[in-house]
């Protein structure tokens, strides 16, 4: 506000925000930090009596000299001022003009702007003139200010503008063409509808609603395990695009599980309630964390929907609104009523209450997973079997190889897991029975030849030999390798599915191997646990030897050819075991998902994540320290190399060894097969983990004030209610979530309209009518059009909550086409465009800078919806921040189309989010955001430099350029400036951009290498006839142009 005195002295827009900055912290709501009687936030307390007598008044109606108010901001007493010197708050002399001529005109007392009804806009002719209401308003209040709207933005911006308003992404040439040549006055108008009812609407309108539902797929807090909220997001794009009544959006997401006999979709959408953060860490107080996601809710609740800081009324009175910490708690008791747990226990991830996918989606993912991982199945195949004949003929070895080592004797079985043609079997070189994948590893380079990996839900098993018998001498060596020392879970195990007993080798969590005989019929088990880590990323060559007497004693454990103390955990086995039936790798003998049909006891899983494995073999006997010292030394490639006659298996394992360990193009091939493993396997984690929804318990659970906030310090109980100031709770609504939703969504409710209008107001101008939209309250800004602000509440009721046709208000208006040309009148009297004389200029959102990127390169996927994807990502980051072994510890990188989801889908780990999208302000999401704060930093420019999603897509621009440019450099520059502007670049911008094209080309020409470097940046392919020095020097035009300001501005 100006040091202009008003002529007329409103009490809301000119005297309280006075008072709520220097006067309510010590005269306000809150009564513990309230010095003296006086009361300024209320008009009875303001203009009562200060003594018995009823002789002095702080406030006087028009009687400045009687008011005791002025004589205290006037005095030069350090004593008697108020505010006191030392608060730091002095008044400056127009405000203490204001109030003494607020006074002066009779002190009208009015209750604060936000809790009264919203008000049609006045019919009077001048709203009536213009194209809209809101051109009618926003002219009235330019024309108050000397000043009028601006001209109309050229076709070309304004169908930029609305492209990413409503879509998130920039229009096509096709869209450009067909709308700049398009004379008809309604073809506004058309375009309009045909971007609202097109299915990136939903996309581009769930941006903002996961930053203020505070979504991600991970917990947060320190271990950061995952979590399965995307169906949720699926649903609210869904929504969106449906154009689901606002009033019926919020109430699902608040209430749908209290519905008459609730679907399946209205128990999802109250995952909402449940996207806050939530603990795995052992040794939290439970009540303490329970506490603090009942507080997110409810803080959640009342910025995302009231506006409102109720959060400041958890510890004590609100200090400037009229908010008691009583009925702070009285709305926390809504959501109190939550059955569950402040801990959610390791190895369970999902937090209860929760709902399943149904069996569709399944399927679906399912078939989708499946498809990506038989496509690279099929082209390894094909590429083994063309290299097949040649390798078979250099594979002849002379015999007069040295080999180290030998393979002791009682040799009872063999396996190598070394690849076949079938690639569901691994080879067994001394048993009769090939382990089976089931849900199979993933291939590798081994120890030796090649190896498994197993990254969760995947394994593989294969019958016992007959004579392996656990109560007899035996030895079990295997080769396993620790990724970057993640390992965790069984690598082997061996099981009698009837009698349910096992022996197995697990790495704990703590990198210490157990080695375990259980009988589950008596519990009786015999554990031991090496007092030494495994080290990491390196092959460990584990043996572990038994002497028949199934005590402690006679068990040991050798790693890498070296004995190892141990601790012995149990010692009590007393009855003999059966002989295991079914050999494991990778897990002890179950997974977790219950649906399958080896699942026998899921509720035992330990599947092994982050291992590798290579070279099982079992023996008959306790093998002694020299046999172990010549088993770790023996190299069977190598013992085969030296063979004069080979056998085809012999030939084989040569074969796959050289392919995995020497051919570059197959090791890429079997990598991504790898990756694709790693999403099958995470898929069906997903599949088995439920969504977060919302329930209440059956009997509901008290709630008392919390003094301080402290969880534990309640004190006095209070009943479920709402703000009075806002708007009584009425004794007919439920005493539950879905009374408070239709508490919210009443006529009379004064918050609820305005609070969304001013928001989605927000979205499409750039900056709310009221530009703190999280604060509606007395610390809140005023409205700069408070009429327009009710006349849009009031037509959003009456419309039925109609979301697209409010927006659509909005986008239609004279207001929002303006030229974002800012005049020097306009610069000098409105810098920030708060009278709105001018149209919206706003810098692309993080998503929408990316998306813009991959949507111009053509390299865009148009799929909706389904679980979150992994893009690239610079290496580590993950591991910088891990703990423990949850399963985010390291990133794992999507492959082929999940590389080009738009952004709303990439995967967002609380404690360390997508870091190109932060760079570009986005939000953490560890609570609700409404408003992105926008910068403009170097770090932005790097990224859009560097990033590799960026370069290549500046890679498959050049490549559009050269095949759908045309010919001349001229045209192909012109075409991606326009793809990346929306408009045609003038002679001078053009000439810039060619004489960089040709000094690229000539520089790209004498250096292959550096070609080869740019080019080979990304994953998808050039096509094969492009000419790498030419589009080398494209490709550093489209980057060029990706970066300019234009480029990443939505006019």
């Amino acid at each position: 506000m100006g040091s202009q005195i008003p002529d007329e002295i409103d009490f809301n827009f000119h005297v309280r925000p006075i008072l709520s900055d220097k006067c309510f912290a010590c005269h306000g709501p809150d009564e513990n930090a309230r010095e003296s009687s006086l009361r300024l936030d209320e008009e009875a307390y303001a203009f009562a009596p200060l003594d018995s007598q009823e002789q002095s008044f702080a406030i006087v109606p028009r009687d400045v000299r009687r008011s005791g108010l002025v004589d205290r901001i006037e005095s030069n007493d350090p004593d008697f001022v108020m505010p006191p010197p030392d608060s730091k708050l002095a008044l400056k002399a127009h405000e203490i003009e204001i109030l003494k001529k607020w006074i002066a005109q009779g002190a009208a007392w009015k209750t604060h702007w936000a809790f009264n009804q919203p008000q049609p806009a006045g019919s009077g002719t001048d709203l009536h003139t213009s194209a809209s209401t809101i051109d009618a308003i926003v002219s009235r209040r330019l024309a108050g200010e000397g000043l009028k709207m601006s001209p109309q933005a050229s076709k070309e911006k304004l169908i930029r503008r609305l492209s990413f308003d409503l879509r998130g992404l920039p229009p096509s040439l096709e869209e450009i063409e067909d709308y700049v040549n398009n004379p008809d006055e309604s073809a506004y108008e058309r375009l309009v509808d045909t971007f609202l009812g097109q299915s990136s609407f939903g996309e581009r309108m769930a941006m903002d609603w996961l930053d203020l539902a505070r979504y991600a797929d991970s917990h947060g807090y320190q271990d950061d395990i995952e979590r399965s909220m995307w169906p949720w997001r699926e649903w609210v794009i869904r929504a969106f695009n449906r154009n689901m009544p606002y009033d019926q959006f919020v109430t699902w997401q608040l209430a749908g599980d209290l519905l008459p006999n609730p679907s399946y979709e209205q128990k999802l959408a109250t995952g909402f309630n449940r996207n806050h953060k939530i603990t795995q860490e052992v040794g939290v107080i439970d009540e303490e964390y329970r506490v603090t996601y009942v507080l997110d809710r409810t803080n959640t609740f009342s910025t995302a929907f009231l506006g409102m800081t109720v959060e400041c009324a958890q510890c004590h009175d609100h200090k400037f609104d009229p908010i008691s910490q009583e009925e702070y708690y009285q709305l926390f008791g809504f959501f109190n009523q939550v059955p569950e747990k402040g801990r959610v226990d390791y190895g369970v991830e999902v937090a209860q209450p929760a709902l399943p996918l149904p069996q569709s989606k399944i399927d679906s993912l399912r078939s989708y997973v499946a498809g990506l991982v038989d496509d690279q199945r099929q082209q390894i195949e094909a590429y083994a079997k063309k290299k097949w004949i040649t390798k078979i003929e250099s594979a002849a070895g002379s015999g007069k190889s040295e080999v180290n080592g030998f393979i002791p004797k009682g040799l009872l079985s063999w396996h190598a897991l070394d690849h076949q043609v079938d690639h569901n079997t691994y080879p067994n070189t001394v048993g009769q029975h090939p382990a089976v994948g089931v849900n199979g590893p993933v291939l590798v380079p081994g120890k030796y030849g090649s190896g498994i990996e197993c990254m969760g839900l995947n394994y593989a098993h294969t019958q016992s030999p007959k004579s392996f018998d656990l109560n007899q001498p035996f030895s079990i060596s295997l080769w396993i390798k620790s990724l970057d020392g993640g390992i965790r879970g069984t690598a082997f195990s061996a099981f009698h599915p009837r009698n349910n007993t096992t022996f197995k080798i697990q790495v704990r969590s703590v990198k210490v191997l157990d080695i375990s005989f259980s009988d589950e019929r008596s519990k009786q088990k015999l554990i031991l646990r090496t007092k030494e880590t495994i080290p990491a990323d390196q092959w460990v060559h584990v043996v572990v030897t038994h002497d028949g007497s199934l005590r402690g004693r006679g068990v040991n454990i050798y790693v890498n050819r070296q004995p190892k103390a141990v601790y012995i955990i149990s010692d009590d086995l007393k009855r003999r075991l059966p002989k295991p039936q079914l050999l494991f790798l990778g897990t002890k003998y179950a997974i977790k998902d219950p649906r399958d049909s080896l699942s026998g006891h899921g509720e035992n899983a330990d599947p092994l994540r982050a291992g590798q494995l290579d070279e099982l073999m079992i023996f008959s006997r306790a093998l002694t320290k020299k046999d172990i010292l010549a088993l770790g030394a023996y190299d069977p490639i190598q013992s085969i190399r030296a063979k004069i006659d080979k056998s085809t298996t012999d030939h084989r394992r040569l074969f796959y060894n050289d392919l995995l360990h020497e051919d570059v193009l197959f090791r890429e091939y079997t990598n991504r097969l790898r990756e694709y493993k790693i999403k099958e396997g995470r898929t069906e984690e997903i599949i088995i983990k439920p969504t977060m929804i919302m329930q209440d318990m059956d009997t509901m659970r008290n709630t008392y004030i919390l003094d301080r906030g402290q969880y534990d310090a309640p004190t006095r109980e209070v009943a479920i209610g709402t703000p009075k100031a806002i708007k009584d709770f009425p004794s007919e609504y439920p005493q539950n979530r879905l009374g408070l939703a239709q508490w919210l969504f009443a006529n009379d409710h004064p918050l609820t309209a305005r609070v969304a209008v001013n928001r989605y107001w927000q979205m499409i101008f750039g900056r709310g009518l009221v530009a703190t939209p999280g604060d509606f309250g007395s610390q809140g800004a005023l409205p700069s059009h408070p009429d327009l602000l009710d006349h849009l509440a009031v037509a959003f009721m009456a419309s039925g909550w109609d979301l697209k046709s409010l927006i659509k208000q909005m986008v239609m208006s004279v207001t929002y086409r303006q030229t974002t040309k800012i005049t020097k009148v306009l610069k000098q009297k409105d810098p920030e465009n708060i009278l709105l004389g001018r149209g919206p200029q706003k810098r692309l959102s993080a998503e929408m800078v990316r998306d813009h990127a991959l949507a111009i390169s053509g390299l865009i996927s148009d799929q909706i919806g389904g679980p979150s994807v992994k893009p690239y990502q610079p290496d580590g980051l993950w591991l910088e921040v891990a703990s423990g072994n949850q399963s985010l510890r390291k990133y794992i990188q999507d492959h082929g189309m999940d590389l080009y989801r738009r952004s709303l889908y990439t995967f967002w780990k609380r404690t360390i989010p997508p870091p190109s999208m932060m760079i570009f302000d986005a939000p953490s999401r560890e609570q609700c955001t409404i408003r992105r704060r926008s910068t403009s930093t170097p770090m932005q420019a790097l990224v859009m430099l560097n990033d590799p999603q960026f370069t290549e897509a500046a890679k498959l621009l050049a490549q559009r350029m050269m095949l759908e440019g045309g010919k001349m450099v001229e045209s192909r520059i012109s075409f991606a400036f326009k793809l990346a502007t929306s408009r045609t670049p003038t002679d001078k911008e053009l000439q810039i951009l060619v004489n960089l094209f040709e000094a690229e080309e000539l520089s790209y020409a004498s250096d292959q290498e550096a070609t080869a470097d740019l080019l080979s940046i990304g994953e998808y392919p050039l096509s094969k006839d492009m000419q790498r020095a030419t589009t080398a020097a494209y490709v550093i035009v489209a980057h060029t142009i990706l970066n300019m300001t234009e480029t990443i501005m939505t006019s």
